[in-house]
């Protein structure tokens, strides 16, 4: 679910910066400096800019929860998952036993390291051999 960064917010306050360096010299300048002031260009620029502070402060906030949530969830999946149900712990190890005869190679580590994970011991990349914890287990 990740998405493309796009540089339209970097763009517009370019954008904005250029204005207020060249502003001195825009076409319709006087016209300007009646509406919004002699430094009007200068506030708006200003106020544009801390609001976009205050939006990425806001965002880094949220980011650092969705951080501190995920780190959590990681600990209390290392501890053992003593919530997970047995049977839906046996069917996910019976799924990544199917896995791990992938021909695809990257399907078949996934598969690996997951059962390492989830059974906390490393019986290799053979499926025999995490079928035999499989059968021990349903036993």
């Amino acid at each position: 679910m990740a998405r493309t960064p796009r540089p339209t917010a970097a763009l517009a306050l370019l954008a904005l910066a250029v204005l207020v360096w060249f502003e001195p010299w825009l076409p319709g300048r006087d016209a300007m400096v009646r509406v919004v002031g002699r430094d009007g260009l200068l506030r708006i620029a200003v106020g544009v800019v801390c609001v976009f502070a205050a939006l990425l402060v806001l965002e880094r906030q949220r980011l650092s929860a969705l951080l501190r949530e995920l780190l959590a969830e990681r600990r209390r999946a290392a501890a053992g998952s003593p919530g997970i149900d047995p049977s839906a712990k046996r069917d996910a190890v019976r799924i990544l036993v199917g896995a791990l005869r992938s021909d695809d190679a990257e399907v078949r580590a996934s598969a690996h390291e997951n059962l390492v994970r989830i059974c906390g011991e490393d019986r290799g990349l053979d499926p025999a051999a995490w079928q035999g914890l499989l059968d021990d287990a349903s036993a």
